[in-house]
This record gives C-alpha cells, sequence and structure tokens, in this order.
C-alpha cells in the first residue's frame, strides 16, 4: 500500500513587521482667549438746583480824584558862578558849608540880592545887598538871585527931611542912592541924610526936621 502523501509542514506564518507606531501630531498650543474690553459707564449726575439768597446791593458813585499837577519849584539862583567873586557891598557874612546855603538865607535877608559863597573858614557865605565889581576867586561860587523877595534894603526916601545929631560918618555921594549903599555896608548904620552931595551916616534917626533938599531914609529891618 502505497504510503500516503505526507501533508508539506507548512511554513510558519510569519508575523507581519509591525509598522513604527508614528508619533502623535502635537496639537497646537491654543492662544488664550482674549479678554472683553471693559465698558466704561459714565454716569451723569444732575445737580440739584441751588437757591441763591439775592442781597441788596449798594451801588456806590465812584470818586475821581483829579491830581494836581506837581510843579518842580525853581531855584532863585539857577546861574552859578565858580571861581568868581562880587568886591563888596556886604550886608553880612554866614558861616556855612556849601553855597546852596548861600541862596537859602538870601532870599531871607532884607535887601541881598547876590551872595558869594568862599570856602574862607571851612565855608562862609557873603550877602550881598549889590553885585560889586566882578574878580577871580579860587574855590568861590557866586550867584544873583532871580527875584529878591525882600525889596529894597532902605525904606522909600523922604524929601525935605532931616535926621538932626547921631552922625556916624559923612563922604562924598552924587546921589541919595548910594547914601543907602554907604550905609548897607556899617553894620551901625540906621540910616542916612543927604545933603547938596554929602551923605551922613546915622546910628539912630531920632529927631525929625524939615530942611529943603534933604533926603534921608531908614535902612530896612531883617
Amino acid at each position: 500500500t502505497p504510503s500516503p502523501t505526507p501533508s508539506p509542514t507548512p511554513s510558519p506564518t510569519p508575523s507581519p513587521t509591525p509598522s513604527p507606531t508614528p508619533s502623535p501630531t502635537p496639537s497646537p498650543t491654543p492662544s488664550p482667549s482674549p479678554q472683553p474690553t471693559p465698558t466704561i459707564t459714565t454716569t451723569t449726575v444732575t445737580p440739584h438746583p441751588t437757591t441763591t439768597l439775592a442781597y441788596p446791593t449798594t451801588t456806590f458813585k465812584p470818586t475821581t480824584t483829579t491830581q494836581k499837577p506837581t510843579t518842580a519849584k525853581p531855584s532863585l539862583c539857577p546861574n552859578v558862578e565858580d571861581g568868581v567873586d562880587y568886591r563888596g557891598h556886604d550886608i553880612k557874612s554866614i558861616k556855612r558849608a556849601n553855597s546852596q546855603d548861600c541862596c537859602n538865607d538870601c532870599p531871607h535877608t532884607r535887601g541881598c540880592v547876590v551872595y558869594v559863597w568862599t570856602p574862607w573858614d571851612d565855608g562862609t557865605c557873603f550877602l550881598k545887598y549889590k553885585a560889586g565889581p566882578p574878580r577871580l576867586y579860587w574855590g568861590a561860587k557866586a550867584a544873583q538871585l532871580t527875584s529878591p523877595s525882600h525889596g529894597p534894603a532902605c525904606d522909600a526916601p523922604k524929601q525935605d527931611i532931616d535926621y538932626y545929631g547921631n552922625d556916624l560918618a559923612s563922604m562924598k555921594a552924587a546921589n541919595a542912592n548910594d547914601c543907602c549903599d554907604l550905609c548897607l555896608e556899617n553894620v551901625e548904620c540906621q540910616g542916612y541924610s543927604w545933603y547938596k552931595g554929602t551923605c551922613y551916616l546915622k546910628s539912630e534917626l531920632a529927631y525929625a526936621t524939615k530942611k529943603t533938599g534933604v533926603i534921608s531914609s531908614m535902612r530896612s529891618s531883617e
């Protein structure tokens, strides 16, 4: 009997080669969800009506003050001459530190129309009733008043009046006005009588008598 044909030995079924497990695809990181922009809510507050108490007001009439224009007082001695002296005709002398003081003194001295300030004796004013011949004098300052305030240095002359006695001196003079100048130069002279070209300076005017041709006057008081 024939041997049965042996069945072929089956080859083992090869295991399939496993495919590599693919790495999972990473999921993208999600962006954070944006926060919603807050809405600003504006609340309008309606103010309560304010009650204003009205007080009665008094309207004052404005006062208008008009200022008087200020005018600078003009100097009585505007033209001061440097280095000049007027000789003679002195009424008196006063110690003064500067020439401006002389300008203040002269208007308050009867008959003064001009002054000379010199540095002599630490400053001296010579107040004069007339400007004599000018001369150079180092350091002197001289000025004439623009408007002498005290009038003439002798009272108005009296015609045909003589004052008898009390003579200080007698000197030649062409007219009675020269007698006034001479009297002012003498501190003791109180007046004069002029007669026919001669001045009689008097220490006192006591006895008035009538005499034709005589002209007399009294020295003005300061």
